[in-house]
């Protein structure tokens, strides 16, 4: 009570991030462990089949350290992992903590023939990798890929086993590789910023990510913000370069609205888990106010072969927003970035009232 009087008091200060509920599980929910409530995995299981999204399945490998006395703990996790990429041909797979945000510890892992291809994200995991396969089993294909030939005696379950435990110890997401065209050879997304000011979700403005190389759109991996609208139009340009400025801008458009509706969707199963929770684990609040006012939402594309069209495909959601946003539209997207603020302005207020009607301030 003492420091949500204080808090509601020197409000102004804390302007930029105070917005309810965000603010209340910024400071309740860490305090009381409930980060679970967001945590990647939660997140990703809340937009399971609400989205159009890669299928995926979660896997957890235990650390070396942990397996001395119990060398079969991974045996569930290995065995899925290369049943989905005897099934999928390609998979990346992500780690669910926190740094999975920028990017760090995503592999690709391909089966071609009786060829494992394994390329990771950055150059520290290049090395791990490396250093825990046997000498002499697999060899340098490119930066931060390596190549294993498959055989009788070293299956794709005995090269999964030896590398897992060192290199991708703890929670994963497998999913099947998002076929997406490559813009100027880079891996992309449009990261979407969705706001509910009255109650809806809505889509305010987007910028886009372009990655450093065709393995990861992270900014943090060498990668680079870019204007959303340039960088699909420029997909198309390359895919269709005969076809007139109208043209693209016509397919760039209805890019943007299936996306936007993609996101919205995501927004809306957010509110629903946070309703859920609400009703279970909050008393003395407005249950009526427990719903997201902000989420940035992750968009990119696979190219559908039959329509020549880029389908929107929602890579992930980040709930509460962490950073990252305003940087982006104010530079690529001003107009959306001037409603951003403008909603957000609103929703702080409203968020103060909120919280000073139930602690009676």
């Amino acid at each position: 009570m003492r420091y949500a009087t204080d808090f509601l008091r020197n409000s102004e200060q804390h302007a930029k991030f105070f917005m309810f509920p965000e603010v209340f599980f910024d400071w309740v929910f860490t305090k009381q462990g409930a980060k679970k409530w967001f945590s990647k995995q939660i997140l990703y299981e809340i937009i399971k089949g609400k989205v159009r999204r890669p299928h995926s399945t979660f896997v957890s490998f235990r650390p070396r350290k942990e397996l001395v006395r119990k060398p079969t703990r991974n045996d569930y996790a290995v065995n899925a992992l290369a049943d989905k990429i005897k099934r999928e041909g390609s998979v990346f797979l992500k780690p669910t903590g926190m740094m999975a945000s920028e990017g760090w510890g995503i592999a690709r892992i391909q089966k071609n023939g009786n060829t494992l291809v394994i390329t990771v994200s950055e150059d520290t995991a290049f090395k791990s990798l490396a250093e825990t396969l046997p000498l002499g089993s697999f060899r340098v294909a490119g930066d931060k890929k390596i190549e294993i030939l498959l055989s009788r005696e070293r299956s794709i379950q005995r090269v999964l086993g030896e590398i897992s435990s060192a290199r991708f110890a703890y929670r994963h997401i497998a999913e099947r590789e998002i076929r997406m065209p490559l813009y100027e050879g880079r891996k992309w997304e449009i990261r979407t910023i969705v706001q509910s000011p009255e109650r809806k979700p809505t889509v305010v403005g987007h910028f886009a990510k372009v990655g450093g190389d065709n393995i990861a759109a992270n900014v943090a991996l060498g990668g680079r913000e870019e204007e959303a609208s340039r960088v699909i139009s420029g997909i198309y340009k390359t895919l269709y370069p005969h076809k007139t400025k109208a043209g693209i801008g016509v397919l760039a458009s209805e890019f943007f609205r299936r996306a936007n509706a993609e996101a919205e969707k995501a927004m809306g199963a957010i509110n629903s888990h946070i309703q859920r929770m609400a009703e279970k684990y909050i008393t003395g609040l407005p249950k009526s106010e427990f719903y997201a006012r902000e989420a940035a939402v992750d968009i990119t594309g696979e190219l559908n072969p039959q329509t020549g069209k880029i389908e929107p495909v929602v890579g992930e959601v980040q709930y509460p927003i962490f950073g990252g946003a305003e940087t982006g539209l104010k530079k690529f997207d001003p107009v959306g970035y001037r409603r951003y603020k403008e909603n957000r302005k609103g929703m702080v207020a409203q968020g103060k009232e909120v919280l000073m009607h139930a602690f009676g301030l």
